[in-house]
């Protein structure tokens, strides 16, 4: 069953969301306390304090990494990837995730810019860092158009999620050794993204084929980034949602796609309990 989260969005532009959603939010303090409870008692040489990926690239990333399941119990890992997972096939029409990485960040470490397009079109983080915090820096800053750039702070249970093509960086960690103490985050990016419609208690049944098939498309090459088109209720009828869409004819592709979708939308039987989401992507832009 896939139901609309409840939530609170916190948007600024049409490129990123620093959001609470409520199910995730409720997460963090128990995530957290688990992975804080295999840092605890440097003395004691348990194996669980060995799990710890020391990933450096020079001139690139520097910090500390594990696969997700390794750092805290099944259950809670599960349930946080299901929330996870409801939040991005209903508000942005992903079906899939990455394996989902637990970062910790201790003085002088970092991300140089880089963008990660070819993991999935939107990538996402999780902050385990409580509003007390003992370091300084560890901000997400994101380069938007012309020179400008946003500076993220998460707390802890907050999400971050950008388009996964923009040019982004980690600030350098200064201030703590102390793994207690570190930049904690989960990160990791929405991938396979695919048409859904839904109601509160299922799944339809619905062909998209002729809205996906390649013939539709715009076959321009140019063409790069997301588009996702959601139904709108009283209208009935599809509006543009969010759009990264770079590329001279971005514009008219977008038109052309909205077009297609509410030609379909007028043949379709839809009840007005019914939700609609459309993404289209094209990866383009390699990482650097």
């Amino acid at each position: 069953m896939i139901d609309q989260p409840h939530k609170e969005w916190h948007t600024r532009g049409v490129l990123f969301s620093h959001c609470v959603d409520r199910s995730l939010h409720r997460l963090g303090q128990d995530l957290r306390s688990e992975v804080l409870d295999k840092l605890k008692d440097p003395e004691m040489p348990r194996s669980e304090r060995y799990i710890w990926d020391p990933f450096c690239l020079p001139g690139h990333y520097a910090h500390l990494r594990t696969p997700l399941p390794r750092a805290i119990s099944k259950p809670l890992a599960e349930l946080f990837c299901s929330e996870l997972l409801t939040l991005a096939s209903s508000q942005f029409g992903c079906m899939g995730l990455t394996p989902p990485w637990l970062s910790l960040y201790l003085t002088g470490h970092h991300q140089r810019p880089h963008r990660d397009t070819p993991h999935g079109p939107l990538a996402y983080v999780y902050s385990l860092n409580p509003s007390g915090r003992s370091f300084r820096g560890g901000e997400t800053v994101l380069k938007l158009s012309g020179n400008r750039e946003e500076s993220i702070r998460l707390r802890c249970g907050e999400l971050l999620i950008f388009d996964a093509s923009l040019l982004h960086r980690v600030e350098t960690v200064q201030g703590t050794l102390d793994p207690m103490k570190g930049r904690l985050v989960i990160h990791g990016w929405f991938s396979d993204p695919q048409p859904l419609a839904w109601t509160n208690t299922r799944v339809l049944k619905t062909d998209f084929s002729s809205l996906y098939e390649s013939h539709a498309l715009p076959a321009d090459k140019s063409i790069r980034g997301f588009l996702l088109l959601r139904l709108n209720h009283q209208r009935r009828e599809f509006e543009v949602h969010c759009s990264t869409l770079k590329g001279r004819p971005s514009a008219q592709v977008a038109l052309q796609i909205l077009s297609m979708a509410n030609s379909f939308a007028r043949q379709q039987k839809w009840k007005p309990n019914v939700n609609v989401v459309l993404p289209f992507w094209w990866p383009g832009i390699q990482p650097l």
